[in-house]
């Protein structure tokens, strides 16, 4: 009886125990905050911060006459729009936009189960259609990128977006020149430009002009060590070398866009535009992916002249 009596308060014991450590467990849980996640706030195109983004939608440009714009809603009631090319407005534009309208948009955002979807649409890379344009939606704390294979109520919602933004009074902001050209002063001929083009990650985004008497024209967008812009200077003798370099390697007889079959352009791959004038000889190239050796070392020896120059205060 004894030994009966001990296993029971054994057992008794270890049932004790185990309810308290699911009590522990259920009492953490409940004390466990909700985090949610934190939004950046960044000045808007205008220099000044209007909140948290409620709304975004960005289309990219393609190598057609696809739309190329993005608007932005912040919390304060104000939007920004940006229309680059193929599109009504063409510039910085600001409104205060009916709130009414966004939040119709995020309701239905939420009614289609936005913030659980895919981030990449198709979400099979190897589904990717080339030259298909891209287009970047945010809406709150979640952002969807889409280029095709993506649900008919995603489309949709693009679609009332751009209705409701094309709806809205937009005012334009005073322009800004978002192209470097040349000052009063005539810096003589313009013998090579480079421009590469941003992209999702953190590929260079500047453009540099050379022109024949020594000076240079430098933007530097992002993901450089000098952003702004700038006038820089070297010996006209460095110009005539860049020219000659590609002279020699037989830069005036490539083709105009590399790769030089379409179906074999990668989505989301910067792209590159190349002139080089020498003489009578002008010549623009597009590079994005299976570009010739030469050439890669060619932009090489741009982007060392563009590095070794010294880089005064901004302007």
């Amino acid at each position: 009886m004894k030994t009966h009596h001990l296993l029971l308060i054994l057992l008794m014991a270890g049932l004790v125990s185990s309810c308290n450590r699911k009590a522990a467990i259920t009492k953490s849980k409940v004390k466990t905050p909700v985090t949610e996640k934190k939004v950046k706030i960044e000045k808007a195109i205008d220099g000044a911060l209007h909140g948290a983004v409620l709304l975004s939608l960005e289309r990219m440009p393609c190598r057609g006459t696809c739309p190329w714009d993005k608007v932005t809603y912040y919390e304060d009631g104000i939007a920004f729009y940006t229309g680059n090319k193929y599109v009504d407005k063409i510039g910085n534009y600001k409104a205060q936009y009916d709130q009414e309208s966004l939040q119709k948009l995020i309701r239905q955002a939420q009614k289609i189960g936005f913030s659980k979807m895919a981030d990449d649409y198709p979400t099979d890379p190897a589904q990717k259609i080339a030259d298909v344009p891209i287009t970047k939606m945010s809406i709150q704390n979640k952002t969807i990128t889409l280029q095709n294979d993506f649900p008919p109520a995603l489309g949709q919602l693009v679609k009332d977006v751009v209705t409701t933004t094309q709806n809205q009074k937009f005012h334009k902001l005073d322009a800004v020149d978002q192209t470097v050209k040349a000052p009063k002063k005539d810096h003589g001929t313009l013998t090579l430009t480079i421009k590469r083009s941003p992209c999702y990650g953190s590929c260079p985004w500047y453009e540099a002009r050379f022109y024949d008497d020594g000076t240079i024209l430098y933007d530097g967008k992002k993901h450089v060590e000098h952003i702004g812009k700038f006038t820089l200077h070297t010996s006209p003798k460095t110009i005539r070398s860049l020219a000659n370099k590609a002279q020699k390697i037989g830069f005036f007889k490539m083709g105009k866009a590399y790769p030089a079959n379409p179906e074999h352009k990668i989505p989301d791959l910067p792209t590159t535009l190349l002139m080089v004038r020498n003489g009578r000889s002008e010549k623009t190239i597009s590079l994005q992916n299976e570009i010739p050796p030469v050439l890669i070392e060619y932009i090489e020896e741009i982007e060392s002249t563009l590095a070794r120059l010294n880089y005064p205060e901004k302007e």
